[in-house]
């Protein structure tokens, strides 16, 4: 752009002098992002769906002309680095990144066989069973190999579930 430019000193005489002008933007917007956020899983899922990752506060000297970030849909159990990218009208941008960690805070299911009476000394004790949101391991129990001895025996059943929680239960 070309601003031109007078100058008179009260008399005849004066001075016209072009100045090329270049406006341009060099600083970048201000920006406040949300704080990271710790949620648990959906219920019967092994991720979590998240509503809002909450509110970017960004100025500029001129305009903000977008803020937009990569949150996927559903965040898996874990961490997730979100990247928030912040435009200004002259191009400026900046970047920041806001933590989501979803915890897997629900429980197994373990199901146990029935307390057993018997007069055998060999007893089958049967299978138990597991179910979890985010995956278990097969259940184990302490039964005493081969044979069981006169009296009552407590066979405690574990269970790894994937996120290495050891889960116990007995009859």
């Amino acid at each position: 752009m070309t601003i031109s430019s007078t100058l008179v000193d009260g008399s005849v005489y004066g001075l016209t002098k072009d100045v090329v002008v270049d406006p341009s933007d060099v600083i970048l917007p201000t920006v406040i992002i949300p704080s990271d956020i710790t949620i648990g899983t959906d219920t019967g899922s092994c991720s979590a769906t998240l509503l809002t990752t909450g509110t970017v506060t960004a100025t500029d000297n001129c305009a903000i002309a977008s803020i937009e970030n990569d949150a996927p849909d559903t965040f898996p159990l874990g961490v997730t680095t979100i990247t928030w990218t912040i435009t200004d009208s002259a191009s400026n941008t900046v970047t920041q990144t806001q933590l989501i960690t979803v915890e897997d805070n629900e429980f197994p299911v373990l199901t146990i066989p029935a307390d057993i009476v018997s007069s055998n000394c060999s007893v089958n004790i049967g299978v138990a069973s597991a179910t979890d949101n985010c995956g278990v391991g097969t259940p184990a129990n302490t039964m005493p190999q081969p044979r069981f001895l006169p009296g009552v025996i407590a066979v405690l059943w574990q269970l790894q579930i994937t996120r290495g929680i050891l889960f116990l239960q007995h009859n």
